[in-house]
């Protein structure tokens, strides 16, 4: 295996190794970026030669105003850097009615139809693109009518006021992060080591309800999944199994922007509860190095029956690895362009230092699953080869990772785990004998190791209260007729190691 620590910790704790350096915030920009980053937040009216672009009664948009006091004013909100929605006055977005199509109407949703890559052509004249379809453009016709076309009208930008609000969630802090008086001096402050941003691409992506962020809003972000609206919830059976106190049948509130009346809530576990707002609060009130540990797990996966893409672990670690380095700039497009943002992922100690005293927060990149690398083990065979480490350990360093678990919830090539405990352990354990052909091998501990052990398993007498706690269900969908072994008194040690 290739030098398997260079720069990366594997099982547990924090390393952000690597060699000294300062990763540049964009490529080369075009001439005019920092004008369209500029025009974050910012209210406008649309000025096409000496008129201005209002609504009109057919339900579209002409530029017939006289004046701007007359036209329709327009909010920006950043989808991503150099891309906006132009949020109108009732609430609505300057869209396309169809992506091929060319009339141009207030939509009340979102979408790919409202999402505008801006291009600056000088001074305060823009150009608007649909950004899923270039070619087609806003523009206006000989009837003054605002159509989408091939040929991008010259549009003016009038600064105005009396713009709607985007919807937004506040952030309820004041002050200004602490800087430090040089990029090497010493850093203070909060550290979460362990925690899941992007799981909602996590088992197929449909079992986690809500996002931490969405190029469209929080409307879009923070909803619930489509099968926890039947019945008030009743039919999220995930969530009614894993979260605390709860129980098979039990009801919740699905809606969750702007009410938030059930969730997030610490007991949800499959609720959004780390939109980035909140993050940037927890950001403002002290926290400094945050580790976001990319997740899946493929057994779970396999079980659970809603899906929007593949269980395989190692395509699911870069959909949010993408997904993280999409944040980012998402971030950096609401505060004015690369760079610019709060939120930076890091790739060494060094830049971290520097980023911290910057007053900004330092994200390093770490993995969590259990099938690391595609390295299973099945029948007590490993399902991979040191050249597929060594690659993919590569592939995962080039990508931004700096901390990984070698293990995690079910045995693999590296490694046995330290299993999870009580009844959940027992689930877990029909897991691993789901996706390695065998229980956890556990054994009453070396009475020498004094304090040293593993997760105590359940003994005979436990096992049978297995079937009617809460975990039952989840054992019916991995089948009824296995039958969980009865481990030797504890405390239990795993004779696979590491």
């Amino acid at each position: 295996m290739r030098q398997m620590l260079r720069g990366v910790l594997v099982a547990v704790g924090v390393v952000l190794g690597g060699a000294l350096g300062v990763p540049g915030v964009a490529g080369a920009q075009q001439p005019g970026q920092d004008a369209v980053y500029a025009l974050t937040k910012g209210c406008y009216v649309l000025q096409a030669g000496s008129h201005f672009v209002a609504k009109d009664r057919a339900g579209g948009y002409v530029a017939s105003a006289q004046s701007a006091g007359q036209a329709e004013r327009f909010r920006f909100q950043a989808v991503t850097l150099g891309r906006y929605l132009l949020y109108g006055t009732g609430n609505d977005h300057l869209a396309t009615a169809s992506s091929t199509g060319s009339a141009i109407v207030p939509a009340q949703v979102a979408n790919e139809n409202a999402d505008w890559k801006v291009e600056a052509l000088g001074g305060d004249t823009f150009t608007f693109r649909l950004a899923n379809n270039t070619a087609r453009a806003l523009g206006v016709n000989d009837d003054r009518r605002v159509v989408a076309r091939d040929a991008a009208s010259p549009l003016k930008l009038v600064p105005a006021q009396g713009c709607a609000t985007f919807p937004e969630v506040e952030t309820n802090v004041s002050g200004t992060p602490m800087r430090g008086q040089a990029p090497w001096g010493e850093v203070k402050g909060t550290v979460d080591a362990h925690m899941h941003l992007m799981a909602f691409e996590f088992l197929g992506g449909s079992a986690h309800c809500g996002r931490p962020w969405h190029p469209y809003g929080v409307t879009q972000a923070l909803v619930d999944c489509p099968d926890h609206y039947p019945a008030q919830g009743t039919a999220a059976l995930l969530e009614n199994v894993i979260s605390k106190n709860s129980t098979p049948v039990r009801q919740h509130d699905p809606v969750g922007w702007p009410t938030f009346k059930d969730w997030p809530a610490w007991s949800s576990l499959t609720h959004e509860a780390s939109y980035y707002k909140w993050l940037e609060r927890a950001w403002r009130s002290g926290l400094r190095l945050y580790t976001n540990l990319l997740v899946d797990n493929h057994v779970l996966c396999d079980l659970y029956p809603l899906k929007r893409h593949g269980c395989n672990e190692m395509q699911t670690i870069k959909l949010e690895a993408q997904a993280m380095k999409d944040l980012q700039d998402y971030i950096d497009a609401q505060e004015g362009g690369p760079g610019k943002g709060w939120f930076r992922i890091v790739k060494d100690p060094y830049d971290a230092r520097r980023i911290i005293n910057e007053g900004k927060l330092a994200v390093v990149m770490g993995i969590e699953v259990s099938k690391l690398f595609d390295c299973g083990v099945y029948n007590d065979q490993p399902t991979c080869t040191q050249q597929q480490i060594d690659s993919q350990l590569d592939e995962v360093y080039d990508m931004g990772v700096r901390q990984m678990e070698l293990i995690n919830k079910f045995d693999n090539a590296f490694g046995g785990v330290a299993g999870d405990g009580g009844a959940k352990g027992a689930v877990i354990n029909v897991g691993n004998f789901y996706g390695t052909g065998r229980f956890w091998d556990m054994e009453t501990c070396d009475p020498g190791d004094t304090g040293v052990h593993d997760n105590d398993q359940l003994t005979a007498p436990g096992l049978e209260d297995v079937h009617t706690s809460v975990y039952g269900a989840v054992l019916e969908a991995f089948g009824p007729q296995l039958a969980l072994p009865a481990y030797p008194p504890p405390h239990h040690c795993n004779r696979l190691g590491l």
